[in-house]
């Protein structure tokens, strides 16, 4: 974690939630989630990354490769001195 993320690093999950900050919490929230998905499921991105100076975008789906993924949306994140300092999640409306 601490090669990609910074040591204040903030994850906002959705627009009415706090921030998600520092490895611990983010740590936390990955392990909470990984428990509740199929051992197969898979990040996989739709399309490349793209960044424009510190601002990186990428999308993504979730699930089990090959078949209709379960989620998708996209990630924005803000880097700074080469690490992540915030990420925004913007997660696909359910049927899309």
């Amino acid at each position: 974690m601490e090669k990609v993320y910074a040591t204040n690093m903030a994850f906002y999950e959705k627009n009415d939630g706090a921030a998600i900050t520092g490895y611990q919490a983010i740590n936390d929230l990955i392990t909470t989630l990984q428990v509740q998905w199929a051992p197969q499921f898979r990040f996989e991105l739709s399309r490349p990354a793209q960044v424009n100076h510190q601002v990186q975008h990428i999308s993504w789906t979730l699930g089990i490769p090959g078949q209709t993924p379960v989620a998708s949306g996209m990630d924005i994140a803000i880097i700074e001195d080469g690490k992540i300092k915030s990420l925004h999640l913007f997660l696909d409306a359910a049927g899309k």
